[in-house]
């Protein structure tokens, strides 16, 4: 029997983890299930979030799944899809990932007969999507155009921000069903794992969530009322402006892999500064001079133990955590890495 699998893609910084994290909570018992970790820097945050949550995690780091990593991502499926106690696959890949490279992989003709691909979900920041999509549109445009769902992060910020994100995104895929709600009240495991139409039939989780996923052939469709009409939105606004507004990388017809793009500095922050000090090497890193940054996200050491860092468009946060201090992860356009590394380090 084919293992199902769940790909959850989206943009950096866009939430993909915090929504795995939501379905997981959903499952009474998540010791049958695997999860793909892919991160485009040296050092897996994400991973060792989920890890702290007790998920199992696989991780493939230094590279992207869909191009430099392709190979060790098909191998790291083969291992998974031989395992005799997983019965349900979840791969989050990089943020620059594209999402039709990662399907055709799954749909390979040496994993297509192990595998049943569920959905391929895109998440997407109701925020800065516009952004994204103005700068780099050729990774942008492919996880939203082979979403066949659509999850809106961040949409309470700026209301009107948040319209014009919707207007653009169902002017990409109009076919795909589009979440506004927070997640913690949708049903995600229904929404993403039951009454999945594909060519093998009809795809539904048991009761309990233990056990494999049973496959069916009662050959109906799932119409859910969740999702926000893509109609009566305003086009695209021209005129909204922002310091990387000029950075048109992505937007010709070539196709880039993401290292040609994107690049990931890995910082040692497990010294321990205070606070504002953190905050203010996050500012200096932000202001321009060292690249164009695009996401900042590691544990750094504070007086009182360790925070989060994270930086994914909006403004920089701190949260108190229980990691263990480590690393900060970079990732951005035309990086000065040995200049970054001396400020954080020094």
């Amino acid at each position: 029997m084919k293992i199902p699998v769940l790909i959850i893609s989206g943009f950096l910084g866009t939430g993909k983890t915090t929504f795995i994290r939501q379905l997981l909570t959903e499952f009474g018992n998540t010791e049958r299930i695997m999860v793909i970790e892919n991160d485009f820097g040296t050092v897996n945050f994400d991973a060792a979030v989920l890890a702290n949550d007790g998920i199992r995690i696989q991780e493939l780091t230094s590279g992207c799944i869909c191009c430099s990593l392709a190979g060790d991502f098909r191998s790291s499926l083969r291992q998974v899809l031989c395992k005799a106690d997983v019965d349900l696959i979840i791969i989050e890949p990089s943020g620059v990932a594209k999402l039709s490279d990662i399907i055709a992989i799954c749909d390979s003709e040496e994993l297509r007969d192990k595998l049943l691909l569920v959905r391929a979900v895109t998440i997407a920041d109701g925020q800065q999507s516009l952004l994204y999509l103005r700068n780099f549109g050729e990774f942008f445009t492919d996880q939203i155009v082979n979403g066949d769902a659509i999850f809106i992060s961040h949409t309470d910020e700026d209301k009107k921000r948040t319209e014009r994100t919707l207007a653009a995104i169902g002017e990409l895929n109009s076919a795909a069903p589009v979440y506004t709600q927070p997640w913690s009240e949708l049903n995600l495991r229904e929404l993403l794992l039951t009454r999945r139409k594909t060519a093998d039939g009809i795809v539904a989780p048991d009761s309990d969530g233990h056990g494999r996923l049973e496959q069916t052939h009662d050959g109906s469709h799932d119409h859910h009322d969740h999702g926000h009409d893509h109609h009566g939105h305003d086009h695209h606004d021209h005129h909204d402006h922002d310091h990387h507004d000029h950075d048109h990388h992505g937007h010709d017809h070539h196709h880039h892999g993401a290292a040609d793009v994107f690049t990931a500095v890995t910082v040692d922050v497990s010294r321990q500064r205070p606070v504002d000090d953190w905050k203010e090497l996050a500012a200096v890193t932000l202001d321009g001079a060292y690249g164009t940054v695009l996401r900042l996200k590691g544990v750094a050491a504070v007086p009182s133990g360790a925070v989060i860092l994270q930086y994914s468009g909006g403004p920089v946060r701190l949260d108190e955590t229980t990691l263990e201090p480590s690393t900060l992860t970079i990732i951005g356009s035309h990086l000065q890495e040995g200049a970054l590394k001396a400020l954080w380090e020094a």
